[in-house]
């Protein structure tokens, strides 16, 4: 009995790839509060997420837990880490939420074929690589940007003020600036998906206009390209306006400039968030991330307080700021006419600030 649990003991191998990834967060989270890493390096490290689905896959591999979960991981890492550096026209994210089913495939097929004998890993092996294939091809072929249909949308001032504006998409790119030769209070149009509704709602109340665009859809994930849905909104500059900006997965790109914004706040999940600061008036702002990039475009002669709650993620100002506490202050802040008080969260990934 004892000889039997000597040998069930040195038969066991300890997985690698949880102390392989303690190991890279220590360093990371080390470099990171030693000021040892850029933006740069952090953009880098950013894109090679998919990394874990290939180390996963490899350590399961060499500790023989079944054969087609640990392609289908090593596959899919090596396929959204291409789509990640541009060399494959992929959007690894936006793949990664539909294709998900193809995990539960994949256990599937091991407990069905491949720990049965090996001709039955070889084939629970040709099944998933096939799934693979068929995924990458239907996923980067036109078929996906088929199923893109363009809105339009217009909502006039109507004789308000001031305004609130709530702009709500799931996933995708939203761009948003000033229109020039409208009298609208929000114009533009939005690329929506299928199974995907755009709704707008506008009230009145004491001449302050709210209005609210957000999408809808049939499922809980994205069913379509999300790198395809765009929504391009231009912002009247006669009316003073609160902007309130919510994206889950994408890309947003705030442009200020001829704007009378005075408070901002955005929020996204998984993405890049740009903000091209206005060059005159008083703006308080909140700026929040969770895994991706925040920029900030500072104009000359705009005075710039930031105020950073940071995870493992860098901020990276111009050299002349200078730090008091917990605040960062641009110069001539305290004089300055115009200026912005900025709020900035990231959880993980970069902060950038740049002075044009």
């Amino acid at each position: 009995m004892e000889e039997n649990k000597d040998t069930s003991k040195s038969r066991y191998r300890g997985g690698l790839f949880w102390p392989l990834l303690l190991i890279a967060l220590g360093i990371v989270l080390l470099l990171n509060n030693l000021q040892g890493l850029e933006s740069d390096v952090w953009d880098t490290l950013l894109k090679l997420w998919p990394l874990l689905f290939i180390a996963g896959g490899l350590d399961s591999l060499l500790r023989r837990d079944g054969i087609a979960g640990p392609l289908l991981g090593i596959g899919l890492g090596i396929v959204f880490l291409l789509g990640n550096f541009n060399l494959m026209a992929l959007d690894a994210l936006g793949m990664l939420f539909r294709i998900w089913p193809l995990f539960l495939i994949a256990v599937g097929l091991d407990l069905a074929f491949s720990r049965r004998s090996p001709w039955g890993a070889v084939i629970a092996a040709a099944l998933i690589i096939a799934l693979l294939l068929g995924a990458v091809w239907f996923f980067g072929s036109p078929l996906m940007s088929g199923n893109i249909a363009s809105e339009t949308i217009v909502q006039p001032v109507e004789g308000i003020t001031q305004a609130r504006l709530e702009i709500e998409p799931i996933v995708g790119s939203l761009q948003c600036s000033a229109l020039t030769d409208s009298k609208n209070l929000v114009e533009g149009t939005v690329k929506r998906m299928r199974g995907e509704e755009i709704r707008q709602e506008f009230q009145v109340k004491d001449d302050v206009g709210v209005f609210r665009l957000y999408t809808t859809r049939n499922a809980f994930y994205p069913n379509d390209a999300g790198s395809e849905a765009t929504w391009q909104l231009g912002f009247s500059p006669q009316v003073p306006l609160d902007l309130q900006i919510n994206l889950v997965v994408g890309e947003t790109v705030l442009d200020l400039t001829g704007l009378q914004v005075s408070d901002l706040k955005s929020e996204m999940v998984i993405g890049q968030t740009k903000v091209i600061l206005p060059e005159k008036g008083k703006l308080t702002a909140q700026i929040e991330g969770v895994i991706g990039q925040i920029i900030l475009y500072v104009p000359a002669g705009m005075g710039v307080s930031i105020t950073s709650d940071l995870g493992i993620a860098n901020l990276r100002t111009p050299p002349d700021y200078e730090k008091r506490g917990d605040r960062y202050f641009s110069p001539g802040y305290e004089s300055a006419v115009n200026r912005v008080d900025l709020e900035v969260s990231q959880v993980i990934g970069s902060v950038r600030v740049v002075q044009k």
